[in-house]
């Protein structure tokens, strides 16, 4: 996994901000997803709710570039 791929979450158009948080959610996961343990156990990565992308390990197949469009989806089952 490159430099980039630590990052690529945030040019994504996937991605979903979380309010009174610095971390992002993900509106189609990848169920392979891996993070470093050192994120998991601090709580900086609990993909794909609430993480930061920094600690990925997996590279994500579901990446599109483009402005996240908040008005056409529907988050509501997310935090259920």
């Amino acid at each position: 996994m490159s430099a980039n791929d630590e990052t690529d979450c945030w040019t994504c158009r996937h991605r979903y901000n979380i309010p009174n948080n610095a971390h992002i959610g993900c509106s189609s996961p990848n169920p392979d997803m891996q993070g470093k343990a050192y994120g998991k156990a601090n709580g900086w990565f609990e993909y794909p709710f609430c993480f930061d992308p920094v600690w990925k390990l997996t590279t994500c197949p579901h990446h599109e570039v483009g402005d996240p469009d908040y008005e056409l989806r529907d988050l509501t089952g997310v935090w259920k």
